[in-house]
């Protein structure tokens, strides 16, 4: 009896140092549950907050960061995923880009995934041998991530997406697989029409730079899963939403030396879709060049007014109102090399009919979003 006794008293004091470790944030518990989305961390990150989200669906925690002004009023949320060559360390959005000095005091949540490069944001069919990880992207930026970022950060449930490269082309692509979760979405210099022979190339090469193997993404080629995540093909399904798209057109210049450029043609391409679709009218001026030196220079040698979103456009997305406008900043060198702005703003109208408007005015250079 006396053992019995000694026996239960130990188990029960294994079971509450257990409970006792599950409270504790970052220590993995036996009593977790591995099919729930959780926060397992936050910890203060250069005026964010870092999260170690536990996903269910790849098994293992993601990294995001998170940047919301102070108090707890309901908020709308803007996903920012960036380029194929994602670093382990923070987004490129913050590390390449003004954006925190741009949302800081907006009314608004910034989310940026940080890590996994050259995972297209996307479900993937298996565990790729070169990659070692389980991708399922999609399932956690939409399942799994937006009730726990609307629950701690005072979401209002109206979410807007944007993505660089890579992740311009994850960001049309989940605008048009879950199209009721987002009210606006845009994109730099992605490869809209993913599922064309050229883009498949292109993008299972940088696929490969990452080690991994598109076959284990969307199959082989022909496959009908490229299609069913090509924006192109299914630009009806952004019918509704505010598109803003602007990409580099390939021509050397002063701050892109690339002689060939394929992204630009496919991003006019599927603006002339979503024309045919009559979604939206758009009128584009001289594209933003995708990429240029200053990608590479360290923040302190960078002109701290350069910027992807521009204060003005960063209040339209804050309104909560507005947030199916999309209305980022794009900024080029003209010919003459004077730096000029071209913003589109699409503003739906009474109606079905959208209105529009573009204009060109001088503004510092930008920089423009991380890309691949």
């Amino acid at each position: 009896m006396q053992r019995r006794r000694t026996l239960t008293g130990a188990a029960g004091a294994v079971g509450a140092s257990l409970v006792a470790l599950a409270l504790i944030p970052g220590v993995p518990s036996a009593l977790a549950d591995d099919d729930t989305a959780r926060i397992v961390s936050t910890t203060a990150f250069d005026g964010r907050e870092r999260l170690e989200v536990w996903s269910p669906s790849m098994g293992r925690e993601i990294t995001v960061d998170v940047q919301h002004p102070a108090g707890d009023t309901k908020r709308p949320t803007l996903y920012m995923l960036e380029g194929a060559e994602a670093h382990d360390e923070e987004s490129g959005w913050y590390a390449m880009t003004d954006l925190q000095k741009l949302a800081a005091g907006e009314k608004l949540t910034v989310v940026t995934p940080v890590g996994d490069p050259h995972s297209y944001y996307t479900d993937w069919r298996t565990v790729d041998p070169g990659v070692g990880k389980k991708y399922m992207y999609e399932t956690f930026l939409t399942e799994e991530l937006p009730p726990l970022i609307d629950d701690e950060f005072d979401g209002n449930g109206r979410n807007a997406i944007a993505g660089a490269s890579m992740g311009g082309v994850a960001a049309l692509t989940l605008a048009t697989r879950r199209p009721a979760l987002y009210s606006g979405v845009a994109g730099y210099s992605d490869c809209a029409n993913i599922s064309s022979p050229q883009n498949q190339l292109l993008t299972r090469w940088d696929v490969s730079r990452g080690g991994g193997d598109a076959t284990n993404m969307w199959g082989p080629f022909g496959d009908p899963e490229w299609s069913a995540h090509d924006p192109y093909v299914n630009a009806e399904k952004l019918r509704g939403k505010t598109i803003y798209m602007s990409s580099g057109n390939g021509v050397p210049g002063r701050y892109n030396n690339l002689v060939a450029d394929p992204i630009g043609e496919t991003v006019q391409g599927i603006i002339r879709r979503v024309r045919q679709l009559v979604l939206h009218r758009a009128d584009e001026q001289p594209p933003v060049p995708a990429r240029h030196p200053l990608h590479h220079q360290p923040a302190a040698q960078r002109n701290p007014q350069m910027g992807v979103l521009e204060g003005r456009a960063a209040r339209v997305l804050a309104d909560p109102d507005a947030l199916g406008r999309i209305a980022l900043t794009s900024r080029r060198p003209s010919r003459s090399e004077a730096p000029a702005e071209d913003r589109i703003e699409v503003t739906p109208a009474a109606g079905s009919q959208p209105t529009h408007s573009v204009r060109s005015t001088p503004a510092p250079l930008g920089r423009p979003p991380p890309g691949r």
